[in-house]
């Protein structure tokens, strides 16, 4: 009987449902950066590590999230 909390990929890859957290991304826009920052900017849409330790902060019903740079994984 297969196991409930694994998933057959197109390829036949079974893959754990602790692999398939993984793999999800978060897509967000940047919306302020700090002094410190390199190589995002405001107004950038970037690929974030959900994996990382981000902070999500509410603030008048909105949620918005605060990550270091290296939770960065990509500017789209």
């Amino acid at each position: 009987m297969p196991d409930p909390r694994k998933e057959e990929t197109e390829s036949g890859i079974i893959l754990p449902d602790s692999v398939k957290e993984a793999m999800k991304t978060n897509i967000l826009e940047v919306l302020e950066v700090g002094p410190e920052v390199q190589w995002v900017k405001k107004g950038d849409t970037v690929m974030l590590d959900p994996a990382g330790k981000g902070h999500i902060v509410i603030i008048d019903e909105e949620s918005y999230v605060m990550a270091p740079e290296h939770l960065v994984l990509g500017v789209m």
